[in-house]
Parts: C-alpha cells; structure tokens; sequence
C-alpha cells in the first residue's frame, strides 16, 4: 500500500470510524489493489525495495529499471560474473534509466542489476524511521490512490452489505484519474 492503514482508514472512512477494525481486512486488500492497478499502468514499482534484482538479457548499452525512483545502484553481473562498477557511465534516479560504458554481452546472456529504489511508504505513521537517502511518496500521487481506493470502495459497497458485482466488473478509475496517475509519473515512465 501506499500508506500506513492507520492513515489510508483515516481518508476513506467517515469521522469517528478511525478505529473501528471491522474492515481492516477489506481495506488492506482495496489499497493492494489499487496500488496494483497504479504500477501495471505505469509500468514501475512505487513501493520501496532493497536489493531487487533486476533482470534481462544481454546485448544493451543501458537499462530501465522498474523501480521509481532509484535510490541506489548495487552489483552489476553478466551470466553470474561480477562485473566492475566502471561498467556505469551514468544512472538517473528519478527515470530509473542506467547507461553502460558499452554494451554488455550478447542477446544470449543474462544481465543482472541490484538496485534499491521506490517511495517508502510510512507503515507505522513514524517518519523518523526515514532510510536514509529514501523518497517519501509524493502527496499528489498518495491522493490520487485515496481517491481511487475511495472510489473502489463506493462501487464494491465495501462498508455497507457488501453487496458484490459480477464477475469480471472491475472498479472503474474515477473519470480523469489515469491521465492524472500518467500526467504525474510521465517523466518516469518507462519505454516499452
């Protein structure tokens, strides 16, 4: 999710339900889906990761990885050899994109790129728990997936009897949504 439940019950529930757990679970799933629906749009991981592994075949002068934005570059490998960090010309960490010095490899081979990127999200409401060199996520992305978590929630009637659509209908994207996600994250979006 993009934020704690503690915050994201405090945007789409009414006043004085803040505490209330009897959705805890619903809502948790709601904002997994949504965020889900925000990263296959845009081709990216918002959330942060450590370490990830990011992997594609060989043969290329550079890269884009998935992770938005890139905080840190870690080892380079072909075909499971270390390679030397002067392999890099340059990384950019808000498009992600990594240019080598040369192209590496052949199609045939398997490069592999450790990085850590994505916005850290505040699960416990504790900002001082901040990682170093980390990027919170942007306000207006964070309210673009409340109102969507928001409008998700009206449509299944989540709060209410819990009435269910039928199969295969999906919650529709508020009108102007996806051009805003687009419009927000188009500098980072990934060629594909």
């Amino acid at each position: 999710m993009l934020s704690s439940l503690s915050s994201l019950k405090q945007h789409v529930l009414f006043d004085g339900l803040d505490d209330a757990t009897d959705w805890d679970t619903q809502l948790q799933t709601v904002g997994e889906s949504v965020l889900a629906q925000f990263e296959r749009h845009t081709n990216r991981r918002l959330t942060r990761t450590v370490d990830e592994a990011y992997r594609r075949s060989g043969g290329i002068d550079c890269l884009i990885l998935r992770a938005l934005p890139v905080e840190s570059i870690g080892t380079l490998s072909l075909n499971g050899d270390d390679l030397s960090a002067d392999n890099i010309r340059y990384w950019d960490a808000p498009s992600g994109m990594v240019q080598f010095e040369s192209y590496l490899g052949t199609p045939r081979d398997l490069i592999t790129l450790n990085h850590t990127g994505g916005y850290w999200v505040d699960a416990n409401d504790d900002v001082s728990e901040l990682p170093s060199g980390a990027t919170v996520v942007p306000s207006d992305l964070l309210h673009a997936w409340h109102l969507q978590v928001q409008a998700t929630i009206e449509f299944t009637n989540l709060l209410y009897s819990g009435a269910a659509r039928p199969d295969g209908e999906t919650s529709p994207a508020l009108p102007g949504l996806t051009e805003a996600v687009t419009h927000l994250l188009r500098p980072y979006r990934r060629n594909s």
